[in-house]
């Protein structure tokens, strides 16, 4: 194994004397075995960088400005429903406004977990209250506030309201 890291670094190999061909053969499979380790270290390495920088990028003051601004629309949005019963075109300023809110939220890597009448997932949303003493299969009835995910892992999860999946809204 000397003489071949004396190769690979430049250096003057010894000549190789009663050194038998299986020998050598098995200091190319033991070379091998420790290549393999150190490859598997460090793609191991390079996954908690990656995840370092992914917390850091999370923590990031333009993200979480995003965050505000969309958690923003998302009640201002609500408190104009409550109030107010929207005409179609209406509807669709909403609609084009959350298109382009989530079109910026996506370039940073977040998505937003703000759907109503969906399967409740305890991964995505947390309750807080069911309706009408709903029954299984639960579903989210109401958005309270918006959730996070950025780059496929929960920030925060959407709070949400259940009820029954087949109950009126």
């Amino acid at each position: 194994m000397a003489n071949f890291l004396k190769r690979l670094f430049g250096e003057q190999a010894e000549p190789v004397v009663g050194v038998t061909p299986e020998e050598l053969k098995q200091e190319i499979t033991d070379l091998k075995k420790i290549l393999r380790k150190q490859t598997v270290a460090m793609e191991m390495h390079k996954e908690e960088i990656l995840d370092h920088v992914d917390t850091k990028c999370l923590k990031d003051f333009s993200n979480e400005a995003l965050q505000d601004i969309a958690d923003s629309f998302f009640h201002l949005e609500a408190a104009i429903r409550d109030a107010y019963q929207l005409s179609a075109n209406q509807e669709q300023s909403f609609v084009i406004s959350w298109t382009k809110i989530e079109h910026l939220l996506k370039l940073s890597g977040i998505e937003t977990v703000r759907a109503a009448h969906v399967p409740f997932d305890s991964r995505l949303h947390e309750a807080v209250s069911t309706r009408n003493g709903a029954d299984l299969p639960l579903q989210v009835v109401r958005v309270l506030r918006p959730g996070y995910l950025f780059k496929g892992k929960v920030v925060r999860p959407a709070t949400v309201e259940l009820g029954a999946k087949n109950s009126e809204w």
